[in-house]
């Protein structure tokens, strides 16, 4: 039983965090001790029971199903369908489309009414609207040739409307 739960704790790849040879050897570090914990027996009684471990490996199940369903939006971006809202290929789009940004904000307890208006400010002889500079938008540079590494630049700001009335 042991064995299996550690084959299975280890084939999720949950101990193996990072990138390249150390997360190899974070990997084993974990698993060794926890294989530690498991064989570990005081006054006759193991540390981690046959219970804790479904429970763990439930949990475990519950996160990668959770975290499926949004991988799933990924690899459907990915083979460029028709309805590809947002094309959510990479974090960045994946979290404009996951917070909905293509629909706007709506407040719904401080805020702008339905009758607000734009504030507005005089530049010259010009009505500007007053606007307050939010969170950057990123967006991935494409490469120039395969040495060169990935990397993303800012692209805009987004930019939130001041009103009047709230």
């Amino acid at each position: 039983m042991n064995i299996s739960y550690l084959l299975s704790v280890g084939m999720l790849g949950i101990p193996f965090y990072g990138y390249g040879i150390a997360s190899i050897v974070l990997g084993v570090v974990v698993l060794a001790a926890l294989y530690i914990l498991l064989n570990y027996k005081k006054d006759g009684k193991t540390f981690i029971t046959a219970r804790v471990m479904n429970t763990s490996l439930l949990c475990m199940l519950m996160i990668m199903i959770g975290y499926s369903s949004y991988a799933v939006i990924v690899i459907r971006s990915s083979a460029n369908t028709p309805m590809d809202q947002n094309s959510p290929e990479d974090i960045f789009t994946l979290g404009t489309y996951l917070s909905r940004d293509q629909y706007g904000d709506r407040p719904l307890f401080y805020g702008q009414a339905y009758t607000s208006q734009v504030q507005l400010k005089v530049e010259g002889n010009y009505c500007v609207p007053v606007s307050e500079k939010k969170a950057p938008v990123y967006q991935r540079k494409e490469k120039a040739n395969p040495e060169e590494p990935d990397r993303y630049e800012i692209q805009r700001y987004n930019m939130k409307y001041v009103y009047q009335q709230n």
